[in-house]
């Protein structure tokens, strides 16, 4: 998938290439914004400054990253592509799935390390092999991995009866809604036809509910993350 059609994957474009021709998804991109500054201000009203984690500050930096590439891929702007989206994206899964496995699964650091780059490596090969061999996966695709780590995790969290659960299962609600708006974008973008002609799409609504499916994993991280289980 070359740049154009990268670009004209997105319902609410059509065929229009000028910087502004997607105002509800880009629009939409701020909420990446919102949610990273408010899950900064929560992490910095959580005791005291040399009791904050840095990584929960650096969690919610990659979410306002995020939202700025994502602005980015939909204004045309080319020193925010979709690479350096997709390296925003993989390394807040990284991070995260290295997080959830220390912190909640209580894994050794070094077995948690070897699990997260593993996963990474998987997801990344999974995004770049198809195009190497002429069929780069659309935009409505790269979510599924991140699913389907998310659904394993909240499983794994549930038979241990972790706090963490209801918020990684909200998550995943969230995300995979957001997965099927965003798979039915361009399949069912005549749908939204307004009567002046402009078509809506359905992309805005995966920002919308991913910008919130993270937040609620950032924040299960920053309440739980010296959760101990008793007698642990």
């Amino acid at each position: 998938m070359d740049g154009l059609q990268y670009l004209f994957a997105y319902c609410e474009r059509g065929s229009d290439i000028s910087t502004w021709a997607e105002p509800l998804n880009v629009v939409t991109t701020g909420l990446w914004f919102i949610v990273g500054i408010w899950l900064w201000i929560l992490v910095r009203t959580q005791g005291l400054s040399y009791q904050r984690p840095v990584v929960q500050y650096v969690l919610a930096l990659l979410i306002i990253l995020i939202g700025m590439a994502d602005f980015g891929v939909h204004t045309q702007d080319k020193r925010m592509d979709k690479g350096l989206l997709f390296l925003f994206l993989l390394t807040f899964s990284a991070l995260y799935t290295y997080l959830a496995l220390t912190r909640f699964l209580r894994l050794q650091h070094r077995a948690a390390l070897i699990i997260t780059l593993g996963l990474s490596l998987l997801g990344s090969l999974m995004t770049i092999l198809p195009c190497k061999l002429g069929y780069c996966l659309p935009p409505s695709a790269l979510g599924l991995f991140p699913l389907i780590l998310l659904l394993v995790m909240t499983r794994l969290l549930y038979q241990r009866n972790h706090p963490a659960t209801r918020w990684l299962a909200g998550a995943s609600a969230l995300l995979a809604w957001g997965l099927v708006f965003n798979v039915l974008d361009q399949p069912l973008c005549q749908v939204t036809l307004l009567n002046e002609g402009y078509v809506l799409g359905w992309h805005y609504l995966w920002h919308i509910l991913s910008a919130i499916a993270m937040f609620l994993l950032t924040q299960a991280m920053i309440q739980f993350y010296r959760y101990s289980p008793i007698g642990k």
